[in-house]
């Protein structure tokens, strides 16, 4: 048995800073998440973190990055702390 749901129509406002490694994305009110550079614990500063994969298939250069996730249900007991991304610049 499978559950078909109601397609759902919303804005998206997404601006990237591909220079800047920074990205804001919201989508109605359904999510809302911020990209930005890892910050070095060495100096306070953004730095940038590459993964190359000369013969990659999905990618042959991902940037890391920290992201927020979205905000967890008030009954729930997932920690709102920033997980790790990739973003391909190829």
């Amino acid at each position: 048995m499978s559950t078909v749901l109601d397609t759902l129509y919303a804005p998206i406002d997404l601006s990237i800073d591909v220079e800047g490694r920074t990205a804001n994305v919201k989508i109605g009110d359904l999510i809302e998440s911020v990209g930005a550079p890892i910050i070095s614990q060495f100096n306070g500063e953004p730095t940038r973190s590459r993964i190359n994969l000369p013969n990659g298939f999905e990618y042959t250069f991902a940037e890391m990055a920290t992201a927020t996730p979205p905000p967890a249900p008030e009954s729930s007991s997932i920690s709102r702390t920033a997980m790790g991304s990739s973003t391909s610049f190829t």
